[in-house]
């Protein structure tokens, strides 16, 4: 496959390869229109009205500088530029990398809505099906994302025991809990659709069996 330099940049200026490296917000469902769980799915979790909205998980915002935050690890880092370094040394296999960008000029995102605002601003390459992203996209090693709905914190590829680990550091007053989690799926980043990180394994394998690997 031919790789092409990404569009819109200065001819001899010095491209930048960084990632934006924060994932989008997640998609919000809008429970007024009947978009949760219990309606997609046919079913309330909750044993009232089909309809209402399912009880919101615990959620108290903790003041947290997310752009030192990791989001692949929760490592603090000190600087972008160190960020920078520190997942291309140790992250890139978890993260979704553009195959167009030149050789050397590595491009990464940290979920598939990203690397296709990637593909469409600076390649292109508009109206891509998750079938068409593949032919241009190298896909990570895993799907899942683990939210921190304390502080907004998106941890990619990691597993409870290490947002247990984010909660002693920077959340000392709560106790852990699945309660306080929000578990997405990286293809669709939509918030509140899965309950445990067992739902999210389910959704993989029955919408995106394709992609699991």
């Amino acid at each position: 496959m031919e790789r092409q330099p990404c569009r819109n940049k200065p001819a001899g200026a010095a491209r930048d390869s960084r990632s934006r490296s924060r994932s989008r917000s997640p998609y919000e469902p809008d429970y007024n229109r009947g978009e949760n769980r219990g309606e997609n799915r046919g079913e309330n979790r909750g044993g009232g009205n089909a309809g209402n909205a399912p009880p919101k998980r615990d959620s108290s915002p903790v003041p947290i500088d997310l752009d030192r935050q990791c989001n692949f690890c929760n490592k603090e880092v000190e600087s972008k530029a160190l960020m920078e370094a520190h997942v291309r040394q140790r992250h890139l296999e978890m993260a979704f990398i553009c195959r167009l960008c030149e050789t050397g000029n590595i491009h990464y995102e940290p979920d598939l809505p990203s690397i296709k605002d990637h593909l469409r601003e600076d390649h292109g390459k508009d109206d891509l099906d998750n079938e068409d992203v593949k032919d241009y996209t190298r896909y990570p090693r895993s799907l899942m994302c683990i939210k921190c709905n304390l502080c907004g914190l998106l941890c990619h590829g990691q597993k409870e025991e290490d947002l247990e680990l984010h909660f002693k550091v920077f959340h000392e007053e709560a106790h852990f809990s699945t309660q306080h989690l929000d578990f997405l799926c990286r293809i669709c980043m939509i918030s509140g659709q899965n309950d445990s990180l067992n739902e999210l394994k389910d959704h993989l394998y029955n919408s995106h069996p394709d992609e699991v690997k």
